[in-house]
């Protein structure tokens, strides 16, 4: 039986819509107030929520702020009454979190709808999610084991040789084995770096105490600084790739390291999957308003919109002809640390003409 909290400090109202749920069929708990609505949302954890936005203690909008903020209830759906005149505030307890919302005078028919869409709604979420995570976990499990053993062979077999007959080999066959060991270990330790901010990532959307401290944290970050990121970038593995940077200053909400891996990552991946000669890469971090947007664009191989809906999970696309290295975990990352800073990530793609990555951040003017 699913169970609904209903919070209004009309008695009266309050009366009449626990009537109604529980004659088809829900479980029903009431408050009066938001402060003790939240405090039973916390505990009890309720498959919806319908609350009134006018209440005394903690009003409508400091309550949806709340559950939203909170792990535990950040997926709960809500549902908003007030009267058709206040459309403002409707539309502002939308924008914070809520699902739907009702005008005052409505039916039991009409609550009823409402509620019944929303939880099938929940519901059909729930299962791609599980099944998300189901499948991002396979393809970790199937992943790790053969990208952690390529690099290590490389370095095993290359330091095995040198003990055995680096005293007979010549300056430049040492210099090409250094070489080798030198690859191999960048590699296994960029992919125990992707592994390991990825893990994090997942600490932190578990824990709503790292979550509220992650969005108030602040970073300005001088042009200049970005900018010598991209340089260190394109002398390690863009050389050959015509790479364009537009950067202003800002104060954004976000981790340093965090900002630089999305840039590093947003890069890597423009560079991974396109052509020496012909492509063309362009990366910018402009204000606009409140917002930090982040842009990059290539005209590389692009990706077909199956492979963009699989991208939340880390699945490598036509692996065995791009010949790709790593878990794939880069734009899986980007998208969790994006959910943490609550900014928005859209990408839009076309096989064999460009990619173009936007990302949504909140800044501090």
């Amino acid at each position: 039986m699913k169970t609904i909290l209903v919070i209004d400090d009309d008695k009266l109202i309050l009366r009449n819509v626990k009537d109604v749920l529980i004659a088809t069929g829900f479980n029903v708990i009431t408050a009066t107030d938001g402060k003790t609505g939240l405090k039973m949302a916390l505990e009890s954890k309720p498959d919806l929520i319908v609350c009134d936005l006018m209440m005394p203690e903690l009003n409508g909008f400091e309550l949806i702020k709340n559950l939203r903020s909170s792990i535990s209830t950040i997926s709960i759906p809500i549902i908003v009454v007030s009267t058709l005149e206040n459309k403002k505030q409707i539309q502002e307890s939308i924008n914070i979190g809520a699902d739907d919302f009702l005008s005052k005078p409505f039916t039991p028919e009409a609550l009823w709808i409402k509620i019944d869409n929303l939880l099938k709604k929940t519901k059909d979420i729930k299962y791609i999610s599980e099944n998300s995570i189901k499948q991002l976990s396979l393809n970790l499990a199937s992943s790790l084991p053969h990208e952690l053993r390529t690099p290590l062979n490389g370095i095993i077999g290359s330091a095995d040789y040198l003990v055995k007959f680096g005293n007979t080999l010549s300056q430049q066959e040492l210099n090409e084995f250094y070489k080798v060991l030198y690859q191999a270990a960048n590699r296994l330790n960029e992919l125990i770096i992707r592994y390991l901010l990825f893990v994090d990532t997942e600490i932190i959307l578990a824990d709503v105490d790292k979550l509220v401290t992650a969005r108030n944290a602040v970073s300005f970050l001088p042009k200049n600084r970005i900018e010598n990121l991209i340089h260190g970038f394109i002398n390690t593995k863009g050389k050959k790739h015509n790479i364009s940077y537009n950067f202003e200053n800002s104060n954004i909400k976000i981790y340093e390291e965090h900002l630089n891996f999305i840039i590093k990552e947003l890069l890597e991946n423009a560079v991974k999957f396109s052509n020496e000669q012909t492509n063309n890469i362009n990366i910018s971090g402009l204000v606009i308003g409140n917002e930090y947007i982040i842009e990059c664009i290539d005209n590389g191989r692009g990706l077909s919109n199956p492979e963009i809906m699989q991208l939340s999970a880390m699945k490598q696309f036509k692996r065995d002809f791009y010949e790709q290295q790593g878990l794939g975990l880069g734009l899986a990352i980007i998208q969790r640390l994006v959910k943490i800073y609550e900014g928005t990530f859209n990408i839009e793609s076309e096989l064999n003409k460009y990619t173009k990555i936007n990302i949504k951040l909140k800044c501090i003017n």
